[in-house]
């Protein structure tokens, strides 16, 4: 619940699915924040919303986009500012270069953005973490290519829209001291699609639909 006591915005995703029955898959990101004092106005939350989506934009590639954010104030349990888009904040993937023989892998392949917080009360080290999807491999499809645009992170790390709100940790309120791409490539799982429809043959057994 800790949560609650900070600001809050959620980023809704869609990109391609080929999940049967699907065509589309949305997914989201929830970015809990540092300041005690609500965003003054919808401007001043979707400002920064748009400024978080901003590395998301730059890592996945053409045919992703966002589709909403929602805003919760400190101690909020409902939004306070919603919108809806539709093809207004599309990504493009220009994080990384034409020139490094790029592949687009499936929807599930992330890159993950990680950044150290504190430790816990076992002396493990804490990493905030957003799984970007939709996104490419280098040549030999196992981690993402070199970056071109250094500052891809830039947002998250020193602050979001016109109060510079940075990412923390839900717990603790700690905000990550720096903010790296993983060079390996992960598989994070969507939810499943619509189950596929079923015949009965004569002697009662199920046939599974082409």
């Amino acid at each position: 619940m800790a949560a609650l006591s900070y600001n809050r915005i959620r980023l809704n995703m869609v990109c391609p699915w080929n999940l049967y029955g699907e065509t589309l898959s949305t997914y989201s990101h929830m970015f809990v924040l540092s300041g005690a004092a609500p965003l003054p106005d919808a401007a001043a939350s979707e400002a920064t919303a748009l400024d978080l989506f901003f590395p998301i934009s730059k890592l996945s590639n053409v045919g992703a986009h966002l589709v909403s954010y929602s805003y919760y104030p400190p101690n909020a349990h409902p939004a306070r500012d919603h919108k809806v888009y539709t093809t207004e904040h599309p990504c493009d993937g220009s994080a990384f270069s034409p020139n490094n023989n790029l592949q687009q892998q499936q929807a599930e392949v992330c890159i993950l953005a990680e950044g150290p917080t504190d430790k816990n009360s076992r002396g493990k080290q804490v990493y905030l973490r957003k799984w970007i999807h939709w996104v490419s491999s280098d040549g030999n499809g196992n981690a993402h290519p070199a970056l071109t645009l250094a500052t891809v992170l830039d947002k998250w790390k020193n602050g979001s829209g016109p109060s510079l709100l940075v990412p923390i940790d839900s717990d603790s309120g700690v905000q990550a001291s720096t903010w790296t791409l993983n060079q390996h490539l992960f598989t994070r799982q969507f939810r499943k699609g619509k189950k596929r429809k079923v015949a009965v043959a004569a002697k009662g057994l199920p046939i599974f639909a082409p």
